[in-house]
């Protein structure tokens, strides 16, 4: 009797994960946006009816209004604002990873830690923002600007508080959202790798529109594109968590000094 060989077992071809496309990606970020603005505007107006409540005095339409106006540049609202929406917007980028399957988290951002060589190029890039920041500042004597910031970090209360949420917590949420889960969503689709550096780094200085004036958001723009441009080439989007990091330290130092001079 002939035994008819059986033939091995099919190995079942799991299709390879991938990332959501374009217009998906487009649509997460757009929502991670509005729950980004949304917890700042649940702060904002917590922080103001707490602020009211202190401050029985103000009775008349125009006490109130000038105080509201003075809140936008309270330290310690901007320092809660950032840090709350930031953690907010935060969960809501690994929901939509989570929700997609089959790539961790650090996978999907690409959170590896490249070589050495790497980390000399960014520092190299720093220091080359670093002498065009001067040269900037050199050739824009408006200091408006630092003046509010300068209103903001005297009125944080506690200072500590001022400069985690502009070191860690604000470099952290956008750098996770633009040069992350935007930035490999759009690199992947039909808007290719340059047109990608270009949408997020407008995209990241629309951000700040409501909180600079022109000039300084054409610097934003400038170290959108600069960030967009190592984020690429490095493959890790730890580069520009820690160049992001490094600028806001950096701010905070000479605004500390300014603040000094002041007295």
């Amino acid at each position: 009797m002939q035994i008819e060989a059986v033939p091995p077992p099919v190995e079942e071809i799991k299709p390879h994960p991938t990332i959501w496309s374009g217009w998906p990606t487009v649509g997460f970020s757009a929502a991670i946006f509005g729950v980004f603005f949304a917890a700042q505007s649940l702060v904002t107006i917590i922080f103001l009816a707490v602020m009211l409540a202190k401050n029985p005095a103000l009775d008349t339409i125009t006490e109130i209004e000038d105080f509201v106006m003075g809140l936008q540049s309270n330290g310690l609202l901007l320092s809660l604002a950032i840090i709350v929406s930031g953690i907010c917007g935060f969960f809501f980028i690994w929901l939509f990873i989570k929700v997609r399957r089959g790539y961790s988290f650090d996978d999907y951002l690409e959170l590896k830690i490249p070589g050495w060589r790497t980390w000399i190029s960014v520092a190299a890039v720093m220091v080359a923002l670093f002498i065009f920041s001067i040269f900037m500042d050199q050739a824009h004597t408006d200091t408006s600007s630092l003046k509010v910031m300068a209103d903001a970090y005297l009125s944080a209360g506690w200072t500590p508080i001022f400069w985690i949420a502009t070191v860690v917590f604000a470099p952290v949420f956008e750098e996770s959202l633009f040069r992350g889960f935007l930035f490999v969503g759009l690199r992947k689709s039909r808007v290719g790798p340059v047109w990608t550096v270009v949408i997020t780094s407008v995209t990241f200085a629309t951000l700040h529109l409501l909180q600079y004036d022109f000039f300084s958001l054409t610097i934003i723009l400038a170290l959108g594109l600069a960030f967009g441009l190592v984020r690429l080439f490095s493959k890790s989007l730890w580069t520009t968590i820690v160049m992001h990091s490094a600028w806001n330290l950096m701010t905070m130092i000479s605004l500390t000094q300014y603040v000094n001079r002041l007295g």
